[in-house]
């Protein structure tokens, strides 16, 4: 199986720490569907589309510590 790869995240690179992206949209899928809540439901509360939310969960794309604290308050609501 190929390794999955992400481009070098921008926001990552000035705190001297790397963080997987996977793993924390593996975490942020798990916590929304434990939540019963929909990928459509938080996309529209983050203002981003619902393939972009998809993208971050599955770790093709890299999350921005803003959408994670978005993100999490979705959820919570």
């Amino acid at each position: 199986m190929a390794e999955l790869k992400t481009k070098k995240c921008k926001h990552c690179n000035g705190t001297g720490k790397e963080f997987d992206h996977r793993l924390v949209g593996n975490l942020m899928r798990r916590l929304r569907e434990k939540s019963n809540i929909t990928q459509a439901h938080v996309a529209d509360s983050l203002k981003i589309s619902k393939p972009y939310l998809c993208d971050l969960e599955h770790g093709f794309r890299n999350w921005r510590t803003d959408l994670i604290v978005k993100y999490r308050k979705s959820i919570r609501k």
